[in-house]
């Protein structure tokens, strides 16, 4: 209420311990800052004053707390990973070392163009698929990131290549053939433009109802022996062959006669033999 000087007291606790320099000026209205104080701290503090005639007046005790430190590190990105990819899709991993957001910039090359939509979601595992991919083709992306603070990451240009279309095209069955038949085996080729398993069904009908063991081995040329046929015995038969994918052909009706069996009897002992002149 009259022209004194400033000087404020202060410390973590009601016994202060620390004081500026006594300010001089004589005014009504003060101001001091205190500086070098230590973040998210509650001090106390009380202020003192001095009139010209030397009379001293001091405050009650007061209280603030001062604030964190400003967060200016943006979050360190690690361990990016590329996962789970199909013909269409992929999906990105990464880590970083502080919660922080999600998304990831990609394109056919390190220019990117495309973004996927931005996860608000502050987390250090990161998780970001992206749809809509064209198969068999190379890609670059990027991921990014931004802490709570707003301090963003980018990490550095990474690739990986979408599979191609999945393969829903079953082998074409070609060249049939039965050769070396007898009267209980008969041998049937035939050839696939692709890779594929070999099996036959089998019988004396249409319904066939036998059929041979499959063989899972992937080739072009294929090949199996039918035995333990009726002789003199029209069959009904069709191949069958399934590619790596899956995907199964079976050819139309094929049909052979097996031989009679052989004659291994020999002639009844000769009868009536005489010498005649």
């Amino acid at each position: 209420d009259e022209p004194s000087s400033s000087q404020v007291e202060y410390g973590t606790t009601q016994a202060y311990g620390s004081e500026t320099s006594e300010d001089q000026w004589m005014v009504t209205s003060h101001a001091i800052s205190l500086s070098s104080l230590s973040p998210s701290t509650t001090y106390h503090y009380r202020v003192k004053s001095r009139d010209n005639a030397g009379n001293l007046a001091v405050s009650g005790d007061y209280t603030f707390e001062t604030p964190e430190t400003p967060d200016t590190t943006p979050p360190a990105i690690s361990d990016v990973q590329v996962t789970d990819i199909s013909d269409t899709q992929v999906t990105i991993t990464w880590m970083t070392d502080e919660p922080a957001t999600s998304q990831v910039q990609y394109g056919l090359s390190e220019s990117y163009g495309q973004v996927t939509p931005l996860d608000t979601d502050l987390v250090t595992f990161h998780l970001v698929t992206i749809p809509d991919l064209v198969p068999a083709t190379h890609y670059h992306f990027r991921v990014g990131c931004r802490d709570e603070a707003g301090n963003q990451s980018v990490s550095a240009d990474y690739e990986f290549d979408t599979a191609p279309p999945p393969d829903t095209t079953p082998p074409v069955i070609d060249n049939i053939e039965v050769t070396q038949i007898t009267d209980t085996t008969a041998v049937i080729s035939w050839t696939t433009n692709e890779p594929a398993t070999t099996q036959i069904e089998y019988g004396t009908t249409p319904a066939y109802g036998l059929m041979t063991t499959l063989d899972n081995a992937l080739v072009i040329n294929h090949q199996q022996v039918l035995t333990g046929l009726l002789p003199d015995m029209g069959y009904h038969f069709r191949v069958l062959s399934s590619d790596e994918a899956g995907n199964s052909t079976a050819s139309g009706d094929r049909q052979f006669t097996t031989e009679a069996t052989p004659d291994t009897t020999p002639p009844d002992p000769p009868e009536n033999v005489r010498v005649v002149e």
